[in-house]
C-alpha cells in the first residue's frame, strides 16, 4: 500500500477495534506496537519479517498497531494498519463480479465508518460495515 492515502493509522485501529468488539467469539485479543509503517518501511525489517524494537525511524516512519486473535476454530489470526486498509480498498475498488460487486461499492457506508473514526472517539460502526470489512479481510 502507498503512504500516501487518507485513513491514519489511528483510524484503522478504530475499524479493528470496533470490528472485535462487534465479534465476541473472537479470542485471545493482543495488541502491540510492533510493525513500522511509512515509505521503504520494509526495509528495516529483519529476515524473519520482524522489526528490531531499535530500529531507526526517518521522519516519515512510525510504529504502528498489529492485533491477533483466535477465531472460534482456535486458528490464530493476525490484523494490522495495512490489512484493513486492503481490505477497505478491495471494497471500494475491487473487482467484484455479477450482483456480489453492488454490495461492495456502497461507497458512503465506508465514508460513515470512516467518519465515524474521526469523530471524537465514538465508534458507531454498523454491522453491515462490521460484516463487510471482515469479509474482505477473510476473517469470521
Amino acid at each position: 500500500m502507498s503512504a500516501e492515502h487518507l485513513i491514519s493509522d489511528e483510524e484503522t485501529r478504530h475499524i479493528a477495534e470496533g470490528f472485535l468488539g462487534v465479534s465476541p467469539w473472537l479470542g485471545d485479543v493482543e495488541w502491540v506496537n510492533d510493525i513500522v509503517i511509512g515509505p521503504n518501511a520494509e526495509y528495516l525489517a529483519g529476515f524473519d519479517g520482524k522489526f528490531p524494537a531499535n530500529a531507526k525511524l526517518r521522519e516519515d516512519q512510525k510504529w504502528s498497531w498489529r492485533v491477533s486473535f483466535s477465531d472460534p476454530a482456535g486458528t490464530k489470526r493476525t490484523l494490522s494498519h495495512e490489512a484493513v486498509l486492503k481490505g477497505l480498498s478491495d471494497i471500494v475498488y475491487g473487482d467484484h463480479e455479477g450482483a456480489e460487486g453492488f454490495r461492495y461499492m456502497r461507497i458512503t457506508e465506508i465514508e460513515l465508518v470512516v467518519s465515524s473514526c474521526r469523530s471524537d472517539g465514538q465508534a458507531g460502526f454498523g454491522e453491515a460495515a462490521v460484516d463487510e470489512v471482515a469479509a474482505v479481510l477473510d476473517v469470521p
